[in-house]
Formats: structure tokens, C-alpha cells, sequence
């Protein structure tokens, strides 16, 4: 668009745009999205691409656009920032839909002074404005966020006092309808974790089995940390080198999360004899959870699930992250697996019913039939019609039976297969199960289920599932002693002292607000102690431990365990299992300070 005075030309503004059509349904247990008129269930990820601004160049963008369409990806959430405006125009492009939010995340001036709130309320409403402004007319972007994960979410309650106040939520509400008022052409949330939700279960919080007992709205937040391989040039930067302590400085300083590793995924550097196998382990977990997650939620598709985005695509520095991609741009496994889960048309295996094999695994009773779902799910408008689905169970590895087990073995029948017709959904249609099969495997093992669908004699897609019959119990995984630079700042590692009917021991916490949600496995002087009462020192006396006790910062507080038995002279020490959700899980060490002892 030019201007002119006198014949000449004054001033010109060049721009581009595109016309679409956005109608939406976004609130509390609620959740509905189409483009064009032609609703959508979003296979996405999170974008962040790198921290430095150097690196956002634009050959960057265009490659790893390259990179999310290839893995079948059709919409990417930019994490708090706001990206160059190259970005915006590749999406355009390449038809990328953008879940954009604002720089928030996190906590914001909790227990600042008023001048430093209204300064940072003035500061996100200017940059709302600014943003707004300079991306509006860019149809790739279809939502606006005002925050990523604020401390007022129902999810964050292990913030403690900082989520009890609801530290930002006015602010956070503020700035969704400021966003309505400025762009009624698109819906808006006051934050990300809110309405939609980060589902880390088997990362952050319970076992990766939790994913499959979940019906979410919107999923913008899946995935599990793992090393990049072993050739890749990340390691310059964080080191190559072998054996590494647990709690390495190095790694921690790359973004390894001990606790979530030895809690839920392949366990601390110590489990393993050597990078290369640490790394295979690590990537192999990342890979399964990501498909079992994507997998899981494209079965509930318009059923309440309208989408899922995997955290992150790219890690956005050289360290060790959630990306499908290293900060090298190195491919790890779940890259490969995503993109096999969200292929628009997927016929999907959905086990029910199983218990788990460490790290990641499936396993049967031999007592039990095998139990599984043959779903099909597809968002290509092109695709549709009558299909068939075929499939079969057999088995690849025995358990190695013995004597009379040998006998039974032979006799026990160990495969089976079938199909059926299906009718393919058009891509506007919620997903359909094909069938549902009961299976008898009483015969222990390796199984391989596969299973294919046909249309119009083409083979659209195969999918396979491995899983185990036994009838061994899943072993233990002990929990990891908490390192002694993380112990101290939660405990008085010296403060184990005797009481009438047992013995005491002090939280103190010099971390941040936080909750301490379970303390189990007590154990004085390496011997179980049972048939004991969990207490907290009050100002009016003892009382009942809650199964939430607030931690907040610099405050004394004594826990007393009545085990009936009094505590003799000496040295002693007391293992507990303790988890502070989002600070430190893991065995707590606290002696009586008559023992002498060094660094964790």
C-alpha cells in the first residue's frame, strides 16, 4: 500500500495476508476447533528453536518446517516468545497453524512490591499490544496464550503458597480478554495448562500406563527427556566423557533431570555400563511413551480430544531435552515414531488391560487373556470407503520352560490371526474401533502382534505391538538416594533426635515454596520400621501428618514417628522415602550428628 503527496510517492507499507475462516468452542470441559468450516483434531508439537537470536535464521525455520510436515505434524505452539517475523511467514507458506503465546511462564513477582507489579503488568500489556500488532494479519496463527504454565493452575499445587494465592491469575485474565478486544478473529486463553492440558505423566508425575486412563480436551504437552546419540556434536558442549557421577553439574547444567530419570524413566547414569547403551535406553523410552501418548489421544479424536502436541520438536540448545531432535538437529528415535502415530490415516493397536515392564513394556498373565483395541483414525478428506483389517499374534521368543513346563509349553497354542471390514471415517469423523480382541496366550514369551489396513487393495498402513506373557512379578526399582547438595537444602540433615514413644527429624526448606506429598519406607538404621504413626509438631502440640504439608521457605518443621519404641544412645541414622513434586524425590539420609559422615 503506497501513499502519495503531489504526485509523489510518501510513504509505503508492504505486507502480506491470506483469508481463513476460524470458528471455535474453548472453555472449561469444553473444546472445539475448525478451519475453513471443516473441523480439525491437531497433531502438533512445541517449538522453541533456540535461546540464542543468532540462530534464528531463516534456512533454521524452513528446515525444521520441513522437518515437523515430514513427521506428519500440522500445527506448532511457540513457548513463551515471540519469534521473527521470517518464522510467521514460512508458517504461512507451508500451511503450518501456530499456537502462539506471549513471553510469560512461569511465576511472576510473587511477594514484590506494588511498584514492581504494576511494572510488570504495564510491561506484559505493552508487549500483548505489540505482538498482537505484528502478527495479526499472519493466518497461520489460529490461538493466543497470555501464559505458559502461571503458578495459579490446578496442576501446580506443589508450588505451595504460590499457587494457594493464585499468584498472576488476575493479570493472566486481564490479558485473555485484552486479546479478545484486540483480535475478535481468534480464540484466546488466559494460559497454557488451563483449559488444555500438559500431560508428563511418565515424565513428570506417575507412570507413562496413566496416559492411556486419561480423556483430555487438548493435549499441548507430551514427551520425556532423552540423550542425543552418541556421535552427536551436542556433546562438545556438554562433555563426552564416561563414567559421570548421578548428579553430574555438567549434565544437570544441560537440562538432565535426575529425579524424573530415576523415578520414571531409564534410570541414573549408575544403572548403565556406557554411554552408548544409556543413550539407546534413554531414546527407546522417549520413542514409546511419545507413540503410545499420540496414539492414545488420536483414538479419542472429537470424542473430547482435539488435539496433541508433543514437547518439543527441537531442543532449543545443545543439552539434553524433550526435543524429537537434539540441538544439533540430530534425529533421535521419537522423531520416527511420531511421525508413524500421527500419519493422517493410522490404524492403531490400543492394548487394555496390562500391567507394565520397566522402564517401558507391556506385559500379560499367562491367567489372563490378552486384551486389545484395533482402532481407525483418519484426517485425509481424500481417504474413505470400505476397508479390511487383518492381523496377527504370534509368538517370537519362549520363556525357556523347563520338566514339566516343557510339556505344556508344546501343547499351548501361541499364534492366532483374523480380519474384518471396516468402514474408514472420513477425516470429520471421530475414530472407529474395527474389534476388540480377547486372546487366551497362557504359553510365556515374546509376542509380536501386527496388523494391517487394506483399502481398495492398496495397504494404507501397518502397525505392530510387542508385548510379554509371564508370570514373574515386575522387579523394584529402589529409589535413588537425594544428593546431599539437594538433601540439605530441605532438611536438617543432623537433627534425627529421640522422643518419648520414637524419634523426630526437621524439614527446612531453603528451595522455594513447595509441598511435601509422601513420606513411605522408613527405615532406622537400615531395618524397616513398621506399625509406626506419622506426626507433625504444632503450636498446640502433635498432630496427624497431612497428605499435603506445605513447605514454605526458611520454616522449621519437625516430624515425629511414634513407633512405640524409644531410640537408643549412640549413633543412628533414618532413610525415609520423601517426594517434593517439582524439587526432589528419593531417599532422605538424616543422621543424629553423632555420626560422621561426608558428601552424598
Amino acid at each position: 500500500m503506497a501513499r502519495g503527496a503531489d504526485g509523489s510517492e510518501s510513504s509505503r507499507i508492504d505486507d502480506v495476508f491470506a483469508f481463513r475462516e476460524l470458528s471455535w468452542d474453548i472453555g472449561p470441559r469444553r473444546w472445539s476447533f475448525a478451519v475453513n468450516g471443516r473441523p480439525m483434531f491437531l497433531r502438533g508439537a512445541c517449538y522453541a528453536p533456540a535461546y540464542r537470536l543468532d540462530e534464528l535464521r531463516p534456512d533454521v525455520f524452513a528446515a525444521d518446517l520441513a522437518t515437523a510436515k515430514k513427521a506428519n505434524i500440522d500445527a506448532l505452539r511457540v513457548v513463551a516468545n515471540v519469534l521473527p517475523r521470517d518464522f510467521y511467514r514460512q508458517a504461512d507458506e507451508a500451511g503450518m497453524l501456530v499456537f502462539q503465546d506471549l513471553p510469560l511462564t512461569g511465576t511472576y513477582v510473587y511477594h514484590g512490591r506494588n511498584d514492581e507489579a504494576r511494572f510488570f503488568e504495564n510491561a506484559a500489556r505493552e508487549q500483548q499490544v505489540e505482538m498482537v500488532t505484528m502478527l495479526h494479519n499472519h493466518p497461520s496463527i489460529v490461538l493466543w496464550v497470555a501464559h505458559d504454565e502461571p503458578p495459579w493452575l490446578a496442576t501446580n499445587f506443589e508450588l505451595g503458597d504460590v499457587h494457594a494465592v493464585r499468584q498472576n491469575h488476575s493479570v493472566d485474565q486481564d490479558l485473555k480478554s485484552s486479546f479478545e478486544h484486540l483480535d475478535p478473529s481468534r480464540p484466546a486463553i488466559a494460559a497454557s495448562g488451563d483449559v488444555d492440558l500438559h500431560l508428563m505423566l511418565g515424565w513428570s508425575d506417575g507412570s507413562w500406563r496413566d496416559i492411556g486412563r486419561v480423556e483430555p480436551l487438548m493435549v499441548t504437552a507430551f514427551g520425556a527427556q532423552s540423550l542425543p546419540d552418541v556421535d552427536s556434536p551436542v556433546w562438545d558442549a556438554i562433555g563426552k566423557r564416561w563414567p559421570v557421577a548421578d548428579d553430574e553439574p555438567a549434565w544437570r547444567h544441560a537440562g538432565f533431570q535426575p529425579v524424573n530419570w530415576a523415578e520414571r524413566g531409564v534410570g541414573l547414569p549408575s544403572a548403565h555400563q556406557g554411554l552408548e547403551s544409556y543413550v539407546k535406553a534413554s531414546q527407546l523410552y522417549q520413542a514409546r511413551l511419545v507413540r503410545y501418548a499420540a496414539e492414545h489421544l488420536r483414538t479419542r479424536k472429537f470424542e473430547w480430544c482435539w488435539g496433541a502436541f508433543a514437547y518439543h520438536l527441537v531442543d532449543p540448545f545443545p543439552g539434553i531435552g524433550f526435543g524429537l531432535l537434539d540441538g544439533a538437529r540430530r534425529p533421535k528415535l521419537a522423531l520416527a515414531e511420531l511421525a508413524a502415530a500421527f500419519k493422517a490415516t493410522r490404524l492403531i493397536i490400543e492394548p487394555l488391560d496390562f500391567e507394565t515392564a520397566r522402564p517401558f513394556g507391556i506385559a500379560q498373565k499367562p491367567h489372563a487373556p490378552f486384551a486389545a483395541r484395533l482402532v481407525v483414525v483418519n484426517d485425509d478428506p481424500e481417504v474413505t470407503g470400505r476397508g479390511v483389517v487383518r492381523w496377527s499374534v504370534v509368538r517370537e521368543k519362549a520363556s525357556g520352560p523347563r520338566g514339566l513346563d516343557r510339556v505344556r509349553d508344546a501343547v499351548q497354542k501361541k499364534s492366532y490371526s483374523g480380519s474384518i471390514e471396516v468402514e474408514v471415517p472420513t477425516a470429520f469423523e471421530p475414530a472407529v474401533s474395527a474389534t476388540t480382541l480377547s486372546l487366551p496366550l497362557a504359553a510365556e514369551g515374546e509376542y509380536r502382534l501386527e496388523a494391517s489396513l487394506t483399502l481398495s487393495g492398496e495397504v494404507i498402513d501397518r502397525t505392530e505391538l510387542r508385548f510379554a506373557v509371564t508370570s514373574a512379578p515386575a522387579p523394584g526399582r529402589p529409589r535413588p538416594e537425594i544428593p546431599r547438595y539437594l538433601a540439605e537444602r530441605l532438611a536438617d540433615l543432623d537433627s534425627l533426635r529421640a522422643e518419648g514413644q520414637g524419634f523426630s527429624f526437621a524439614f527446612e526448606n531453603r528451595t522455594r515454596p513447595a509441598v511435601l506429598s509422601g513420606i513411605t519406607g522408613l527405615r532406622l538404621d537400615g531395618v524397616v520400621v513398621t506399625g509406626h504413626q506419622l506426626q507433625i509438631e504444632t503450636n498446640a502440640g502433635l498432630g496427624p501428618l497431612p497428605k499435603r504439608l506445605d513447605l514454605p521457605l526458611g520454616r522449621r518443621l519437625v516430624v515425629h514417628i511414634l513407633s512405640g519404641e524409644p531410640l537408643g544412645a549412640g549413633a543412628h541414622s533414618v532413610e525415609a522415602d520423601i517426594t517434593v513434586p517439582g524439587i526432589a524425590s528419593g531417599r532422605l539420609v538424616i543422621e543424629n550428628g553423632a555420626n560422621q559422615h561426608g558428601g552424598a
